[in-house]
């Protein structure tokens, strides 16, 4: 009998502590599922001065991680007594597992100078979400001067252009305040857009520069290639090129969101 109870307690024992250790090996693998996204070095306003200007826009650049997919990448932005939030939702970059976030956000020219809130924030594909959040201040320039442009270098008026022939243009821009960004547009004669309404992502970008503020003088180069597959976005598009009129158009912009549009600098592709 004691012999029986023995063997009757042992293997009792043993099937205790395997259970026990599944039961350790199930929890540990539970935890291990749980993968929080990441937020790696985060800049809000240029070299993360955590400053934007009113009428203009703020930049912010980042770098995600979520090892279960991006769902959407979110900002708000708002004051204390929350008479006054901005929310941009990017769902542009679902099903990522690592990105580079790089957005210019517009701030209104209606937003009160002051201290607000910034967030941002990651959901991944099951749910997980990791925020960053951080005061920032919105400014107030009072400035009704546009930017200077000098172009130096330009194509021929009417100049034909072939396949595998690079269009280039520069010049400078200066501001009595601070630039903000420059825009090089090569421009669809029939698209039949608006100088106002020019933006890098209705046109083929030659060349772009964000970020520009503390510069109250800068001298640019653009070029691009008749039959290049992307344009020189920021965030590079597909290019479709056609037979026809073109033009070439630069666009400055300072801190105020006061603009300045170039002359037409006429082309013709002949492909």
């Amino acid at each position: 009998m004691n012999f029986k109870k023995n063997n009757f307690i042992k293997i009792s024992c043993v099937f205790f502590i395997a259970l026990l250790q599944i039961s350790c090996s199930s929890d540990d693998d539970s935890m291990e599922q749980i993968y929080l996204p990441e937020i790696q070095s985060l800049e809000v306003g240029v070299n993360h001065n955590l400053t934007a200007y009113i009428g203009s826009d703020l930049h912010i650049d980042a770098e995600v991680f979520a090892e279960n997919l991006i769902k959407s990448i979110d900002v708000s932005i708002s004051n204390e007594n929350q008479s006054w939030i901005l929310e941009k939702n990017y769902p542009e970059f679902s099903g990522q597992r690592n990105a580079h976030f790089h957005k210019h956000i517009d701030i209104d020219s209606d937003a009160a100078p002051g201290i607000y809130r910034f967030t941002f924030t990651v959901s991944d594909q099951l749910g997980n979400e990791t925020a960053q959040e951080m005061n920032i201040e919105l400014k107030l320039i009072e400035d009704e001067i546009p930017p200077v442009l000098n172009i130096i270098n330009s194509p021929e008026n009417g100049q034909i252009f072939s396949m595998g022939e690079t269009i280039q243009l520069s010049g400078n821009a200066s501001d009595n305040n601070s630039l903000n960004k420059i825009l090089v547009a090569l421009v669809r004669n029939e698209d039949n857009i608006p100088d106002e309404q020019v933006t890098s992502e209705n046109v083929i970008v030659m060349a772009e520069f964000l970020d520009l503020q503390g510069n109250d003088f800068y001298d640019f180069n653009s070029e691009i290639t008749i039959g290049a597959q992307t344009d020189n976005a920021i965030n590079p598009k597909s290019i479709e090129w056609e037979n026809g009129g073109y033009y070439i158009l630069v666009v400055a912009e300072d801190l105020n969101g006061n603009k300045t549009f170039s002359n037409y600098y006429n082309i013709n592709l002949n492909l």
